[in-house]
């Protein structure tokens, strides 16, 4: 059982980065839960285990603590810099001291499935880059830090707006997960424990449909014989 935890940065007292009408914490704690939702439906052998679920501040040393022997921490952010409202795009940091050896493996994988959902929008590739964050400097475990946007700019803010770029931006930062930590994927056919492990047969929709509606079938079977006779 792999073990993950999704950190939405910032909440409570602490809005993170703020411009054009949005705030950090309110989209980070969005898309951690869309990512959570995706990985325990879509994934089998992963615990998915969240530094906060509501609007609340979490501190940063009880943050890395919650993340200390798991499998993967990926910490969940939104970014800005008011002094250039121009600059924008997409970026993940890992820690620029000593890492887990898995980390820059997996933090390229989630970077890339990322990448390949906001390239469509015309978002500027900003790198996988370094950084001595204190949240992928203090956890005992692999982290990835996402920043998926400026909201500072104008251009990055439009694209955070549009419907369903929340929910995408969990989807691709889960499969990156999934990627990353090699999860098998959920099975759709339960093998029927009366037929020595082999699947159980699933009808199909037309199936269904024709097995709720036998008797219309059957005399409509009779009648057509009936006129052949």
């Amino acid at each position: 059982m792999k073990r993950v935890v999704l950190d939405p940065g910032h909440g409570g007292r602490d809005p993170g980065a703020v411009g054009n009408g949005l705030r950090e914490k309110d989209l980070a704690l969005t898309v951690a839960k869309y990512c959570r939702n995706h990985l325990v439906e879509n994934y089998d052998d992963v615990r998915v285990i969240m530094t906060r679920e509501t609007d609340r501040f979490v501190s940063i040393p009880d943050r890395a603590a919650i993340g200390d022997g798991k499998d993967l921490l990926v910490s969940i952010h939104f970014n800005s810099f008011r002094r250039d409202t121009s600059a924008r795009g997409f970026e993940t940091f890992c820690h620029d001291g000593p890492l887990f050896s898995t980390t820059l493996a997996m933090r390229k994988k989630i970077h890339e499935q990322i990448y390949a959902y906001l390239t469509h929008y015309g978002v500027p590739n900003r790198g996988p880059k370094r950084f001595n964050h204190d949240i992928t400097r203090l956890p005992h475990c692999p982290v990835t830090l996402v920043e998926y946007l400026f909201l500072t700019n104008q251009e990055d803010a439009r694209v955070a707006s549009r419907s369903g770029t929340l929910k995408q931006l969990g989807v691709m930062t889960a499969e990156g997960i999934a990627m990353a930590l090699a999860l098998p994927s959920k099975r759709t056919v339960e093998p029927d424990e009366d037929s020595d492990g082999e699947p159980e047969y699933q009808l199909s929709s037309l199936e269904k449909i024709m097995l709720k509606n036998l008797p219309l079938f059957e005399k409509l079977v009779v009648e057509l014989r009936e006129i052949d006779d």
